[in-house]
């Protein structure tokens, strides 16, 4: 505002020029949302115009208008380009925040987030935290005869029901095929109704799944001991189906 009174209000070539100066340098030192900035450009733009039309002299009038003209584009230009930049910027910042806490495959939480999440869980719940510890069954079996494909599909179904019932905060792919959900202040049975509703979704696919649940209650909460508790019981349902159909796989126990 200060440059466009000085450069119509005061009859001087050098100062006429202090509008030009002052828009192109708007976008890049100050910071503010694309819309309101770009508006900024354009009022100011129109009030340059209007000033010189109403104050200067003969001489420069020309001169200003079609100066301040050119450089209000050049302004909107370097604006465009700067708000692109920083928008990239921010997406690709946040493809690495990404990457960094998600599993690109399944969308779940990934190993870092479970890590660095883990000890939390306490100070998140009043009463109980729930742990669920998923392993699918037969994916070495499904990589071989159809393809990885084939056990991503599968990976990428299981890890969508499993995000269903315990939610996107609270889910996490930790290996190859574990997942583990922490589940706070739920009730077992609401636990025990979300597990069935994995195997019939997994079944109703044809594939399968073992799953252990272990709960802890405050103050003796340890997570460590609470995600192993559930882990042995995840494989105590793990040996239990391959007995059923009749493969031994104690030799691929972690």
């Amino acid at each position: 505002i200060y440059s466009i009174l000085l450069g119509t209000l005061v009859n001087s070539d050098f100062l006429s020029a202090t509008f030009d100066t002052a828009i192109v340098a708007l976008p890049i030192f100050f910071i503010d949302k694309p819309k309101r900035i770009i508006s900024f450009i354009v009022i100011c733009g129109i009030l340059f115009f209007i000033m010189a039309l109403s104050f200067d002299s003969r001489s420069v009038i020309y001169t200003d208008i079609v100066n301040g003209f050119c450089f209000t584009v050049i302004s909107l230009f370097i604006s465009n380009n700067m708000i692109n930049t920083k928008m990239e910027n921010k997406l690709n910042e946040m493809k690495l925040i990404n990457m960094s806490t998600m599993d690109l495959l399944t969308k779940l939480k990934n190993r870092n987030s479970f890590e660095r999440e883990l000890n939390g869980y306490p100070d998140k719940c009043s009463r109980t935290v729930s742990c669920v510890y998923l392993d699918v069954n037969g994916l070495h079996e499904l990589n071989n005869t159809k393809g990885h494909k084939a056990g991503d599909k599968m990976l990428q179904y299981i890890a969508a029901s499993f995000q269903a019932e315990f939610g996107e905060e609270e889910s996490y792919r930790i290996g190859g095929d574990e997942y583990v959900a922490f589940v706070p202040d739920i009730s077992s049975k609401a636990v025990e109704l979300s597990v069935k509703n994995i195997h019939e979704a997994s079944e109703k696919e044809g594939y399968h799944v073992s799953i252990g649940v272990a709960v802890a209650s405050k103050p003796d909460i340890d997570m460590e001991t609470l995600l192993k508790l559930a882990e042995e019981a995840m494989f105590k349902e793990k040996r239990e189906y391959y007995s059923r159909i009749g493969v031994d796989r104690r030799h691929r126990r972690r």
